[in-house]
């Protein structure tokens, strides 16, 4: 789903945006001089700018207010400071809400109502349960949604519950496999539409160090699967020198050949981090920030390599 938002001046719409809100720029499109078409980003979530016309309009030009939308941040209060100082229309500043996030409102350049905010721990009363709801998804599968419901005793089962974000995870963000051959192993996932997108070398370091291998010298190869929204990854890593043919039986062992670990992509890795110890699960890693990703693991079942991924922009704010 791809919200559009009607603008009076995609150009001035679209670097207010980018400027002060935070968004990342998807670019723009022009035609005979004239931009007809932006877009801009929030992680794997776009918007479309399209000028009003045919029938689309501002707020501003309708003089009514119809929504808004809501835009998660780290830091609330300091998004709020840069919005201000930046000259952006303030709704409200930031405030303590009792449904679980702190928030301010600011009105973008064609009158759309920017809700900013930082979540926290709702209180008691309230927790995000899944609830059957019949829609239509996919080849006419039904969906669940889920609804903002008053909790009671009877739907605790005892365990530390997870009420910071709505979810635990988003979506898988990717997997990582260590190769031998690594231009064998791209060839093979190109057959199911992934590309090269990014190639990095590590040489012991930081990455190193958060793989529980000091000495790691690898290539790390990014391949993306061309279309997928939200965005997923094979990762290969190519040691070297390669690893014997069995380096360990413990599959936690990250030097192994095969499967290395599966990440998941979530809103605030802290707090995760907090749910998952809070209920016993054992870390394997310090948290690191590596290519606008902030990144830890974690031990599942059996003993296999997990891992949390957030994604975030060059200024380090949460995407």
């Amino acid at each position: 789903m791809i919200p559009v938002l009607p603008c009076s001046n995609i150009r001035a719409q679209h670097d207010f945006l980018v400027d002060v809100v935070g968004l990342d720029s998807g670019g723009l499109v022009e035609h005979d001089g004239r931009v007809v078409h932006g877009e801009v980003r929030a992680g794997d979530r776009r918007f479309w700018l399209h000028e009003a016309s045919g029938g689309l309009t501002t707020p501003a030009a309708a003089t009514v207010r119809t929504g808004g939308i809501v835009l998660h941040v780290r830091d609330v209060d300091a998004h709020y400071q840069r919005a201000r100082v930046a000259g952006a229309t303030i709704l409200r500043e930031p405030t303590d809400e009792d449904y679980g996030q702190r928030e301010y409102g600011l009105r973008d350049l064609d009158g759309h109502d920017w809700y900013i905010a930082t979540p926290f721990a709702p209180p008691a009363s309230y927790r995000l349960t899944p609830r059957p709801h019949l829609t239509l998804g996919v080849g006419n599968r039904p969906r669940h949604q889920a609804t903002w419901i008053a909790a009671d005793s009877e739907m605790t089962s005892g365990r530390p519950t997870m009420q910071r974000t709505t979810a635990v995870i988003r979506n898988p963000d990717h997997v990582t496999i260590a190769v031998a051959d690594a231009p064998a192993s791209i060839e093979f996932f190109e057959l199911l539409g992934f590309r090269k997108d990014h190639v990095a070398t590590i040489d012991g370091g930081l990455p190193a160090a958060y793989m529980g291998m000091p000495d790691m010298k690898a290539q790390h190869i990014t391949l993306a699967l061309e279309g997928s929204e939200p965005r997923f990854e094979i990762q290969l890593l190519e040691f070297d020198p390669k690893p014997p043919d069995d380096p360990g039986e413990h599959p936690t062992n990250r030097r192994r050949r095969g499967y290395n670990h599966l990440a998941f992509r979530v809103d605030d890795i802290e707090a995760v981090t907090a749910h998952l110890v809070a209920n016993g699960v054992k870390l394997l890693s310090d948290e690191m920030d590596y290519i606008s990703r902030r990144l830890r693991f974690f031990e599942g079942p059996e003993g296999i390599t997990l891992e949390l991924v957030q994604w975030v922009n060059s200024s380090g704010a949460r995407r």
